[in-house]
């Protein structure tokens, strides 16, 4: 809990069965002369465990009470951190100048008493990730980079934050698993452990994202029926994740460059009409411009959504209109839906040369990273 800012600790030499030597996530080589928690959680690798112990229970109810929350949670961690300032010794009046030591047995103590605190606010998947052992917690992150749906730099800390989360969700999605809530339960552990879960593209035999022109093939919709999911929105899916790894992974210009056309290729090979039927997402903006029209945006994934155009303009430029016009079906059932909310959509895709499908973004990085699709949307309906 020290500072969240440098709430996780890391295990040490994960290639060694799971070694007992916990640091924490903060610089343990910057000066820590004047801190006495941080000095001690450098030196004791109990301590740094139990602490990342709290994170892994924080860190779940973070993603329980979604990002409204985020900011209420954190002020309450903050004050129940005050407690830990009893664990350090005070001030020597002989030696002032000495740092008083922090006393870890102490800082254990409290610090399970706060991760049982807030434990007791969980249930379900929630409940059964954060009661798990720490070490199959972070293996199992270990098992979301290993299998493409986290970079390969990124690092098993322990921590699910904001891009874990959205591995996990990602994950969920393609596997097909019964809830997409990106909270990993017992069930979706075994799964992913296993390997009985869908990898992500760039796991695939042969397979580099900065030089997908090796001996396999980056994305083969041939083999789709056994290594990849069966519909084309999750296949899309797969191919802008792929897409993003590549561009991530570019070491210059040149090389993220070089992700877009290829993305686009593979789009192009999929998606033979515009046209799509019973496709789900979740709502992400509801809104109208200034003429009266709908504008809305569907989140796919964690890495891409699909929506109208945002002002008239630009939509009369287009090769359909995408806007939703108040005599339009859809848009009554459109004005029935809440940002947040699960649905079900059938449209028509826009296309363009650049990416297949008409993608809105003015940078290239956002094409790649986090594209918006543009769709002229002819059904909409809630998913529950």
């Amino acid at each position: 809990m020290k500072r969240f800012l440098f709430l996780a600790a890391v295990l040490v030499a994960p290639s060694v069965a799971w070694a007992q030597e916990y640091k924490p996530d903060f610089n343990c080589s910057v000066d820590h002369s004047k801190d006495s928690i941080a000095t001690m959680l450098c030196q004791n690798s109990d301590a740094a465990k139990h602490e990342l112990i709290f994170d892994q229970t924080y860190y779940a109810l973070r993603q329980l009470v979604g990002q409204s929350g985020w900011k209420y949670l954190k002020q309450e961690a903050i004050t129940d951190d005050a407690v830990l300032k009893q664990c350090v010794a005070s001030i020597d009046p002989q030696n002032p100048q000495l740092l008083p030591p922090a006393d870890p047995a102490c800082y254990i103590s409290q610090m399970d008493a706060l991760t049982e605190k807030y434990r007791h606010r969980l249930s379900g998947s929630a409940l059964e990730e954060a009661k798990r052992p720490i070490n199959e917690h972070i293996a199992l992150q270990a098992r979301l980079i290993a299998m493409g749906y986290l970079p390969a730099s990124a690092t098993a800390d322990g921590v699910y934050g904001e891009a874990t989360r959205q591995a996990i969700q990602t994950w969920q999605r393609v596997s097909r698993r019964p809830q997409v809530d990106g909270f990993i339960s017992e069930a979706d552990a075994n799964a992913l452990l296993s390997g009985s879960g869908q990898s992500a593209p760039q796991e695939q035999e042969s397979y580099s994202p900065v030089n997908p022109s090796g001996a396999g093939t980056a994305y083969n919709t041939q083999q789709s029926s056994a290594a990849q999911p069966s519909t084309k929105e999750d296949d899309l899916i797969l191919i802008v994740d792929e897409g993003r790894q590549e561009y991530e992974n570019g070491q210059n210009d040149f090389q993220k460059g070089a992700a877009r056309p290829r993305r686009a290729s593979k789009i192009c090979s999929l998606i033979r009409s515009p046209q799509i039927n019973n496709w789900v997402g979740t709502v992400e903006e509801l809104s109208s411009n200034s003429s009266g029209y709908g504008v809305l945006k569907i989140r796919i994934s964690p890495h891409a959504t699909v929506g109208t155009s945002n002002n008239s303009f630009s939509d009369s430029l287009g090769e359909q209109r995408t806007l939703i016009a108040p005599s339009d079906p859809v848009f009554s059932q459109v004005s029935n839906l809440r940002d947040g909310q699960r649905v079900i959509f059938s449209g028509r895709f826009s296309t363009s040369q650049d990416d297949c499908l008409d993608e809105t973004s003015v940078t290239q990085s956002g094409s790649m990273e986090d594209p918006d699709f543009e769709m002229r949307f002819t059904n909409v309906t809630p998913a529950d």
